[in-house]
């Protein structure tokens, strides 16, 4: 062995068919962490693996291995923070709504001076007589039976629910 050659480096080329049962059996972690948990587990389960097989930090960083097992890696890696970005879009797309939507809201209390109680009952009689045509039975029942929430708790609410469905989304297995 070199001087500047390190131990990891050496078994690896040594023993190549441990190193790729190694790759096979990372790749095959990495799967199953993009596929049955949230992806910020993968890089948790490459963690654990190479503390166990520490020459695996040699085949780390630099030029790709481009091998059957490293290129599984790679691929369940990129799985998985595509999964991420979609979660994270479609929070942030649920952000934006609901935050544009008080915004507007806010303006429109600026623009005309009446605040959402004053517009509330302004509009009243012509909401009520357009409910009382029975076209509306849905925004009739919200209308008389429904809780007024705050914008707060709306809001809340609301990425609640979305924060649900993508911890939902993400649990399912990938086809």
């Amino acid at each position: 062995m070199r001087p500047a050659e390190d131990e990891g480096a050496c078994q690896v080329r040594r023993e190549p068919a441990r190193a790729a049962a190694a790759l096979r059996r990372v790749a095959k972690l990495l799967r199953s962490a993009s596929s049955e948990a949230p992806p910020r587990q993968a890089p948790s389960k490459s963690r654990q693996a190479t503390l166990r097989h520490e020459w695996l930090a040699d085949l780390l960083g630099g030029r790709p291995t481009l091998g059957p097992n490293a290129l599984a890696v790679m691929e369940a890696t990129l799985a998985a923070l595509d999964t991420v970005m979609r979660a994270v879009e479609t929070v942030s797309a649920y952000f934006t709504g609901a935050i544009r939507r008080e915004i507007a809201n806010l303006r429109a209390e600026r623009a005309t001076g009446l605040s959402k109680r004053d517009w509330q009952r302004a509009s009243g009689p012509h909401l009520r007589r357009m409910l009382a045509t029975g076209r509306f039975p849905a925004l009739s029942k919200a209308v008389y039976d429904g809780t007024e929430v705050d914008a707060e708790a709306t809001f809340a609410t609301g990425l609640d629910w979305v924060l649900d469905a993508v911890a939902a989304k993400l649990a399912q297995p990938q086809a």
